[in-house]
């Protein structure tokens, strides 16, 4: 799954923090092509 089609700010402008982890629960691959992501908070999954 892409992370930007999801509505993921790929510029660093936005952070991303809401849509990682609505698509981190959904149990899916997330892909991070190209570009600049902002997170406002540590995002730690065990499990995966």
């Amino acid at each position: 799954m892409d992370i930007v089609k999801e509505g993921a700010n790929n510029t660093g402008k936005e952070p991303i923090d809401d849509v990682l982890e609505q698509v981190i629960d959904n149990d899916t691959l997330v892909y991070f092509l190209s570009g600049r992501y902002k997170l406002n908070t540590n995002h730690r999954h065990v499990g995966l």
